[in-house]
C-alpha cells in the first residue's frame, strides 16, 4: 500500500518493468488476450515446445525404451498437420479411467482441447515461429532492456510511447516511422 502511493505521488501512476512474457503467437497468455487476438482476427498456435512436454510425458509410458524414436514420429505428424493420427496413437495406451493423473490420457486431453491451433505446416509456410523463443527473445531484448534499467520508472503514457519506438526499431521500420512522421 505504501509503496503505491509513493509511486502515485507526484509524478503521477508510474509502470514498473515487466516480470512476466505474454507469448504472442502462441497460447501461453492470459483469457483477455487470447480474446484480444480474436476480437483482432488473429490465428494463434500452440507453442511447439509445450507440446513437446506433454509429449514426453506420455512417451515415458508409452515407449520408455524408444522414447526418441516415437516422439520424433508424433513430431513430424504434428508439423504435417496430422493431429489425428497422434491423438489416435494416445487413445491405444490410455490408461484406466481411475488411474490419478494420467500422462497418456493428459496429453490427449490437451491436444485435443487445442487441435484447432495445431497449423504448424501453415505457420512454417507463412515463415511464422511455431515456438514462443523468438517472442520471449524480443521481449527480453526489445522490453525488457530498456525498461528495466537501473532507477528507471515509467508513467504508463511514456512507457507504451517507449515500447511502440522499441519495436518499430526492432521491426526495421525505423526509418519510415521518421519520414511518415516528417510528412505530417
Amino acid at each position: 500500500m505504501l509503496e503505491q502511493r509513493l509511486r502515485e505521488g507526484r509524478r503521477g501512476p508510474q509502470v514498473r518493468p515487466f516480470c512476466q512474457t505474454a507469448d504472442i503467437g502462441q497460447r501461453d497468455y492470459s483469457r483477455s488476450l487470447q480474446r484480444a487476438l480474436v476480437d483482432f482476427g488473429a490465428d494463434d498456435t500452440v507453442d511447439f515446445y509445450h507440446v513437446d512436454e506433454h509429449l514426453g510425458k506420455a512417451a515415458d509410458c508409452i515407449a520408455p525404451a524408444r522414447k526418441k524414436e516415437w516422439l520424433h514420429q508424433q513430431h513430424g505428424l504434428l508439423l504435417e498437420n496430422k493431429v489425428t493420427e497422434v491423438l489416435q496413437s494416445l487413445e491405444a495406451h490410455f490408461e484406466p479411467l481411475e488411474q490419478k493423473q494420467p500422462p497418456v490420457r493428459g496429453t490427449h486431453q490437451y491436444l485435443e482441447k487445442r487441435k484447432d491451433h495445431l497449423d504448424y505446416a501453415g505457420a512454417r509456410a507463412a515463415g511464422l515461429p511455431i515456438g514462443s523463443g523468438e517472442v520471449e527473445s524480443g521481449h527480453r531484448h526489445v522490453i525488457q532492456q530498456r525498461l528495466k534499467i537501473a532507477g528507471a520508472w515509467w508513467t504508463l503514457p511514456n512507457a507504451e510511447a517507449m515500447l511502440q519506438l522499441r519495436t518499430t526499431r526492432a521491426n526495421h521500420d525505423w526509418n519510415r516511422y521518421w519520414t511518415d512522421l516528417a510528412k505530417n
